[in-house]
């Protein structure tokens, strides 16, 4: 459903933009255009609808209907509340819930107190009792990746599976180096 969104919103700027290019650049010729796409489609629509009579009625019932039936889902869908993503945790004498968010909180505090992490940011998709998590790690940049990775790893399923008490499902980290000059501003502000 975001994707769809995405791509109707981008259609939508996109041909107001060129709409606006089109009266900047040619105010008079793209006001005089649309003046005549108008008035032809008036002329059009009040010839139709002394031919056609109660066909022109039946089809207005019908663009009605369509549009109701094809836009009041996408509006119902842009502002509906939506429940935050919830996690079932499983324990011997019951059950709790935690939101996906708390998750990606707790995660991002253990993994930013990781050496040569700069930042964490996460994406949880909770899958009943499972979560899947995308990492986006910030590093210093003379790491060595592989062992970071597994550090980063190890870290995270003791977080998500021992702490929290969840099954881990997919992980997927990504790393970026910090540069090298904010690598120097990193040590001078921890030397004070």
């Amino acid at each position: 459903m975001h994707g769809l969104n995405r791509l109707i919103v981008f259609l939508f700027f996109l041909t107001l933009f060129v709409c606006l290019l089109g009266v900047a650049v040619f105010p008079f010729g793209a006001l005089s255009l649309a003046q005549q796409i108008v008035s032809n489609l008036n002329e059009t629509l009040t010839q139709a609808y002394y031919d056609f009579g109660p066909q022109f009625r039946l089809g207005q019932v019908l663009v009605v209907v369509a549009a109701a039936l094809v836009l009041i889902p996408f509006i119902w869908l842009q502002v509906r509340r939506t429940r935050p993503a919830t996690v079932r945790v499983q324990t011997n004498s019951g059950a709790a819930t935690l939101t996906a968010d708390s998750v990606m909180r707790r995660l991002a505090w253990h993994l930013d107190q990781l050496a040569d992490v700069v930042g964490v940011t996460s994406e949880v998709k909770a899958h009943g009792t499972s979560v899947d998590i995308k990492l986006s790690v910030r590093t210093t940049p003379d790491i060595e990746v592989p062992m970071k990775t597994e550090e980063i790893l190890a870290v995270t399923r003791e977080v998500v599976e021992q702490r929290m008490g969840l099954r881990l499902g997919k992980v997927e980290v990504q790393i970026d180096h910090a540069p090298y000059a904010e690598r120097a501003t990193i040590e001078k502000g921890s030397a004070r």
